[in-house]
């Protein structure tokens, strides 16, 4: 059990968030998160460009304090 479950639950939080914005692009990580050279130059600028897109949607909840309003289901 977590010493620190504020920051524990934040953190399901956020990547949560994370992984719900970069399928809603049409990137599904698994745990971890590996890019490797099967991957063509066009996957690793989508999976980039979805990432940076999830990390300004992250970057506004934790404006707002309010992660929970940005996860959907």
């Amino acid at each position: 059990k977590s010493q620190f479950p504020q920051i524990t639950f934040l953190f399901l939080l956020i990547k949560s968030l994370f992984l719900q914005e970069t399928v809603k692009r049409g990137i599904l990580f698994g745990a971890p998160i590996y890019i490797s050279y099967s991957h063509s130059e066009t996957d690793i600028k989508k999976t980039v460009s979805a990432c940076r897109e999830a990390f300004q949607i992250i970057k506004q909840a934790e404006r707002e304090g309010d992660f929970r309003k940005y996860l959907e289901g």
